[in-house]
C-alpha cells in the first residue's frame, strides 16, 4: 500500500480541540476516525500571523499551565521550525493529540501514513 501524505490547517477556538478535528467530514457511509490513519510521520508548525503559543496534550484536559509540548508564536510574521513528530512504526493518530490555541489562530499539519 502506498503511503498517504496530506496537509491541514486547522484554526483553533480558544477551547481544547482534537487535533482529529481537522479531517475531512465523514460523507456516505464511512464510520467516525475513516479518516485518522496511523501517522509516520507529522509535523506541526503554527502559522506566521499566530501571536500567542499552542499547546499540545494527550487528553482533553491541557491547560497552558498542564501539557506535552508547547509550539511557540511567530516572530515578525516569521513561524517557529515545524516541530516534527516521528513516530516510526505509526502508532499514533492524529486523534491521540490534543491542541489549545488563541481563537482564530492556525496550526498548519503535514501528516504521511502508511
Amino acid at each position: 500500500m502506498a503511503a498517504k501524505i496530506a496537509h491541514y490547517v486547522l484554526t483553533l477556538t480558544g477551547a481544547v480541540q482534537q487535533l482529529s478535528s481537522v479531517l475531512p467530514a465523514l460523507t456516505g457511509g464511512l464510520k467516525a476516525g475513516a479518516y485518522d490513519y496511523p501517522c509516520t510521520f507529522l509535523t506541526l508548525q503554527p502559522g506566521g500571523g499566530n501571536a500567542n503559543p499552542i499547546y499540545v496534550g494527550d487528553d482533553n484536559a491541557i491547560t497552558s499551565s498542564d501539557y506535552g509540548f508547547r509550539l511557540e508564536a511567530a516572530t515578525a510574521g516569521v513561524p517557529p521550525a515545524p516541530f516534527v513528530f516521528d513516530p516510526g512504526v505509526g502508532n499514533v493518530k492524529v486523534g491521540d493529540l490534543f491542541v489549545l490555541g488563541t481563537n482564530g489562530e492556525k496550526l498548519h499539519l503535514l501528516l504521511v501514513s502508511a
